[in-house]
């Protein structure tokens, strides 16, 4: 199994090895979590939520530019990346949620207070 960093056709997102394996690692991360799954599943607040923290965790305050150098900026994107690690065998299709699951849920380039994603958010 390869990692997925080429676009699919039509698609203007490219990922880092590094990229990919982060959000790979969110994924994880998120599935051992009670409180970050739904169903059996790492659902999408939960991965987003572990990406975000990790960023700032490992990163201070670059977390953002480096969210945004690594085009993870967006849920929809972390959407994405997970689909391409469901379809390259890399994530089980059983243990994430689809990518519509992460519309509109953060945009680094907007202020914390405008995403519907919240941390008192159990969904």
């Amino acid at each position: 199994m390869s990692v997925p960093s080429e676009p699919y056709p039509n698609d203007q997102f490219q990922h880092h090895y590094e990229a990919v394996q982060f959000v790979r690692q969110a994924i994880d991360i998120a599935a051992r979590d009670p409180d970050l799954t739904k169903d059996g599943k790492a659902n999408a607040v939960g991965i987003c939520r572990v990406v975000l923290e990790v960023a700032a965790d490992l990163y201070g305050v670059d977390g953002k530019e480096m969210l945004l150098e690594w085009n993870l900026g967006r849920s929809e994107i972390i959407g994405r990346v997970v689909e391409r690690l469901v379809a390259s065998g890399l994530a089980k299709r059983a243990l994430v949620e689809p990518s519509r699951a992460y519309e509109n849920l953060f945009d680094v380039n907007h202020p914390p207070e405008t995403w519907t994603l919240k941390w008192t958010d159990q969904s």
